[in-house]
């Protein structure tokens, strides 16, 4: 019972989580200067409205993209409403799917993800507070695991220099790090993070960084680093909980992220290992990388990867791991950019199955609130199949009922036949 629970919270993070984005029309939305120099270009909030794309600084910064007409954001799928207040700056944020919050993913410019529905901005003197909540508006934990976040000001920097994290009981939260303190370069772009705990004594992150230093594309204004490295208190490279000291991405003329390579301290290729859970919900989400390598590829014009690759160090396709020997993701997208399928494929670019599953494809329905409806399984001949949720249960349809406040309370299993064998 304890391991289909842990299933279920794994393929609901794992889809709405990552499932919630602009769909491969959404490219070209744009209306308005303010989403960028195209319908790709990100750029800071300027407007209140509806956007297709946000993602989030280390400072509280917003950068948006694919701005909408009102009246065409309740069929825009999962959008992000951003409010502003008297004084013409940002009050609140929403990701919000037919006019209602709904929980979704975060993402910032490092490429760390988050999981909430709502964040609330209040300006007080040289600080302002975020507050984050779920989409039954109840405080949750929103960026860097944090209830609420206060950003000071500083007069030298001319921009926000240091995040104090709190948990919800209001006090700066426990763990590793209850402060990121924040550096800029001559250009204005933010190039190094420091960590430090409640007593103000330097520590390291939750990953093992004592100091994050970002690079940026000298070519180009632009706000996402080129490379994010892990430097240790002696100055020295360090690797992190996944063994990897230094990150590349590389964007393609469009602003995509078409590549993610690794390294280790001594700056030599290196490999991202595989933490995980050994479940397909864990590496086909879109956050989930591998490897030495992992590549993306985009359909023409769309914003969101149909594919995946996980690559070693000679660029060979690698799999995963012996569990669910997958070295390749296939995605497709609803109108509304929800997922609607996820394929695994071999090294051989072929469908492939793991140690506790028959399936090779998981296909997803929605229901009229946006919220995951169905998961059902199919394999390498496109029939329905069968993964173990649990030892010795085989499942080939899941299906939830939810109430008003898009909570499940009820979940169904159902075998190949169609017919129910167990309901929680």
């Amino acid at each position: 019972m304890k391991r289909m629970t842990y299933l279920l919270i794994m393929l609901l993070c794992c889809t709405v989580l990552f499932g919630c984005g602009a769909n491969n029309e959404k490219g070209n939305t744009n209306t308005s200067s303010n989403a960028g120099a195209s319908a790709y270009d990100f750029a800071p909030v300027k407007e209140a409205g509806y956007y297709s794309d946000l993602r989030v600084m280390p400072n509280g910064d917003f950068l948006v993209r694919g701005k909408l007409k009102d009246e065409d954001a309740d069929k825009s799928g999962l959008v992000y409403k951003v409010e502003m207040n008297d004084n013409k700056k940002v009050s609140q944020i929403s990701s919000i799917y037919r006019s209602k919050p709904i929980n979704s993913e975060w993402r910032d410019t490092l490429n760390d993800t988050y999981f909430f529905a709502v964040v609330t901005i209040e300006y007080q003197g040289d600080y302002k507070k975020y507050v984050f909540q779920g989409e039954d508006m109840s405080t949750c934990r929103g960026l860097y695991g944090a209830n609420w976040i206060r950003y000071k000001y500083d007069e030298k920097k001319k921009n926000y220099g240091i995040a104090y994290l709190y948990d919800y009981k209001e006090e700066q939260k426990g763990g590793r790090y209850s402060q990121i303190w924040i550096d800029y370069g001559d250009k204005g772009q933010i190039v190094k993070l420091s960590y430090f705990n409640k007593n103000g004594e330097r520590v390291s992150n939750d990953s093992k960084h004592y100091e994050t230093r970002l690079k940026y594309d000298e070519s180009k204004a632009s706000v996402f680093p080129i490379e994010v490295a892990n430097y240790g208190q002696d100055g020295s490279l360090i690797p992190d909980n996944y063994g990897i000291a230094k990150t590349i991405y590389v964007y393609d003329a469009k602003s995509r992220l078409a590549e993610v390579r690794y390294f280790g301290p001594d700056e030599s290729l290196g490999f991202k290992k595989y933490r995980g859970t050994g479940d397909l919900w864990d590496f086909t989400s879109m956050s989930y990388t591998y490897g030495a390598i992992t590549k993306y590829v985009y359909a023409d014009d769309g914003i969101m990867p149909v594919k995946k690759l996980f690559l070693g160090k000679e660029e060979q396709p690698i799999a995963i791991n012996g569990n669910y020997p997958c070295a390749a993701i296939v995605y497709t997208y609803t109108n509304e950019g929800r997922f609607a399928s996820k394929s695994m494929l071999g090294t051989d670019d072929m469908p492939c199955t793991g140690k506790w599953s028959e399936a090779s494809r998981i296909v997803y329905g929605y229901d009229d609130k946006g919220d995951m409806e169905s998961v059902s399984f199919y394999g390498k001949d496109n029939n329905r199949a069968t993964r173990d949720t649990r030892p010795g249960v085989p499942v080939s349809i899941i299906k939830y009922k939810r109430d008003d406040n898009h909570r499940i309370i009820e979940t169904s299993y159902l075998g190949t036949d169609g017919k129910v064998f167990l309901i929680q």
